[in-house]
């Protein structure tokens, strides 16, 4: 019989200097301001994602209990697995070694572009479970499945993931695991479930489609509530908390990771009540974070970029003396160019913006400007020499941009439109610096740092609540 699971344990990933700067214990040192470049200075490419995954070595589950699985193809016959099976530094399981506990309750919540997701419950606790198709030789079926992902996209965002873990304000990465085989029955009735509930069809095939050599990544992460989209914005605080604390997370990833989450739209937040609402003083005081009673999480870096450390050579080598050194780290991102990103158009005012913003960063990465160029529009494909392996942290200001714009309309559908009009008013200034009609030469941001740092002077949140954070 398979080993009993177990949910809600985080694996141990922190590094001593992650955790003295960016971890929960002990506070994070005070943010100070990055040299400011002008928007048409000459970018460097910071490198391709390197093939050296050594860095990430997750836990394996035992297996000597696990039913017998068909042969194992060579590694020669898939060679485009080996960057997972580096990664991951385990062999393809059995579906039973995810979901072995008969007490395991398995609920689908939600669908994404290339991914499902599922919420695993015993008495050990919660985890959810991100499930993805993997395109591989041997299931020639999966280049068909438009849902179905290549293995660069996924050992990128599986690196990112497994840096940001240590940073307050993104998802708990627990582990990782290469599934073959067709999906269990649980899963079955989790999907016809969600399919009857949603009143929609899924996006992904069904789960009695797949074959013996279907193959799937299932990452295991901590459960951070629900997606943004889900949680109807009535009060205030609730907006004030889940737009600051974005801003917080992203400032620190992009500090310490250069990090760029490029898809940071409404699903890609989760919101969890932790604690009571607190409401507001009829004297509306100056700090505005932390009396919602919301803890926010960043979740989903299928489009993201950032900075990676490499493994250290020998136990006694050490990066931290070399930490400018670029070729002590590797770039993870996705190409976007290989995306139905630029084209797309979208229905609803949120959804016209969220697609704006995909060419708003194509266009400030190719030419630096800001403005989204029609050209950009209309498909011209030119990136003038610029890859998407680039640094551009301007592109977290769009994103805050577009929260900004989210949080003022779900207020304005769900809440008191005397608190709209007031956090118009608190806004105003803050507006316009997000705005990319103003330059960086009139107050423009061009980081999250900045943002962070606008926030603080504003007092909407204060020193002593980022070194508690």
């Amino acid at each position: 019989m398979p080993p009993r699971r177990t949910y809600g344990t985080k694996r141990p990933t922190s590094s001593a200097a992650t955790a003295a700067i960016f971890g929960r214990s002990p506070p994070p040192a005070p943010l100070t301001s990055p040299p400011s470049h002008p928007a048409s200075s000459t970018r460097d490419p910071l490198g391709e994602l390197s093939s050296n995954l050594g860095a990430l070595l997750l836990e394996e589950t035992p297996v000597s209990s696990q039913p017998e699985l068909e042969p194992e193809p060579e590694p020669e016959s898939e060679p485009e697995l080996l960057p997972l099976l580096r990664t991951l530094n385990i062999s393809p399981q059995s579906w039973g070694s995810v979901l072995s506990s008969a007490d395991t309750t398995l609920e689908k919540i939600a669908e994404a572009s290339y991914a499902e997701v599922y919420r695993a419950t015993n008495a050990s606790g919660t985890s959810i479970l991100k499930v993805m198709q993997v395109k591989v030789s041997t299931d020639p079926a999966s280049d068909d499945t438009p849902s179905a992902c290549a293995v660069e996209g996924l050992v990128s965002e599986l690196s990112i993931m497994n840096v940001l873990t240590e940073v307050p304000g993104f998802v708990l990465y627990k582990e990782a695991h290469l599934i073959r085989g067709t999906p269990l029955l649980q899963i079955k009735q989790a999907w016809d479930s969600w399919v009857e509930t949603s009143g929609k069809p899924s996006l992904f095939p069904d789960p009695e489609s797949f074959g013996p050599t279907s193959t799937f990544l299932v990452i295991e992460l901590g459960d951070a509530g629900k997606e943004l989209d889900q949680v109807p914005m009535e009060h205030i605080e609730q907006v004030w908390d889940v737009l600051l604390g974005v801003i917080i997370a992203l400032a620190r990833a992009e500090e310490s990771h250069e990090f760029e989450h490029r898809d940071l739209h409404e699903s890609n937040i989760c919101v969890l009540q932790t604690g009571p609402l607190n409401p507001f003083a009829a004297t509306r005081p100056a700090r505005k974070f932390g009396f919602s009673g919301l803890e926010t999480t960043i979740i989903d870096y299928g489009l993201s970029r950032a900075k990676i450390p490499k493994p250290p050579k020998s136990p006694n080598d050490s990066n931290t003396s070399k930490s400018f050194d670029p070729s002590n780290f590797t770039i993870a991102f996705n190409d976007l160019e290989t995306q139905d990103l630029f084209t797309s158009q979208g229905t609803t005012p949120d959804e016209k913006m969220q697609f704006d913003n995909y060419r708003r960063m194509r266009t400030f990465l190719a030419t630096g400007s800001r403005l989204m160029s029609a050209a950009y529009v209309d498909g011209d494909s030119s990136m003038h020499g610029h890859s998407w392996s680039e640094f551009i942290p301007y592109t977290n200001v769009l994103w805050i941009r577009y929260l900004l714009f989210y949080l003022e309309h779900d207020l304005k559908k769900h809440g008191d439109k005397k608190a709209l009009e007031e956090f118009k008013s608190d806004t105003k200034d803050f507006k316009s610096k997000l705005n990319p009609r103003t330059t960086p030469w009139n107050g423009a941001f061009v980081n999250a740092r900045q943002v962070l740092e606008f926030c603080v002077k504003a007092g909407w949140v204060t020193e002593r609540q980022l070194s508690q954070e």
